[in-house]
């Protein structure tokens, strides 16, 4: 059984798996949104959303945000939360899929309760190789 428990950064535990994350640690930005990951009553892993990221054309044209700063600062990027870390320690097939399919339920109910924002969606950042193309990602059905 999947379970994602709300923490805090500061988390000794989430800290210590942040670390060993393939991106490097420099914190979080704006609003946020952290949770260890537990399976079978352990915790394998660690996964978090943040606030979007300010300049992506891409993402902005998917959801037809409008060029007005104001407008796309005030209403649409922060409905937008940012997969900013989703590390695994434990690998099972489709585990991590399940995870983010969870997270995103999750996550959209506390940020509206939290930020008092309802989310229009998400988006992460995935340096590739040759292990990592973003597959959870588009199991889950997310767009490229």
């Amino acid at each position: 059984m999947i379970g994602l428990e709300f923490c805090k950064r500061t988390n000794p535990i989430y800290q210590d798996i942040r670390d060993r994350h393939y991106i490097p640690n420099n914190g979080t930005h704006g609003q946020q949104i952290h949770f260890l990951i537990h399976y079978n009553e352990s915790i394998v892993g660690i996964i978090s959303g943040a606030s979007s990221v300010y300049g992506v054309e891409s993402r902005d044209k998917f959801f037809n945000i409008p060029s007005d700063q104001e407008i796309k600062q005030r209403y649409y990027l922060p409905a937008i939360i940012n997969n900013v870390v989703f590390r695994l320690e434990y690998h099972e097939p489709n585990l991590g899929t399940q995870v983010l399919s969870k997270w995103r339920k999750t996550i959209a109910q506390l940020w509206e309760e939290i930020y008092n924002i309802p989310v229009i969606g998400f988006e992460t950042f995935i340096i590739e190789n040759d292990t990592r193309k973003g597959a959870m990602y588009k199991a889950d059905n997310w767009v490229y």
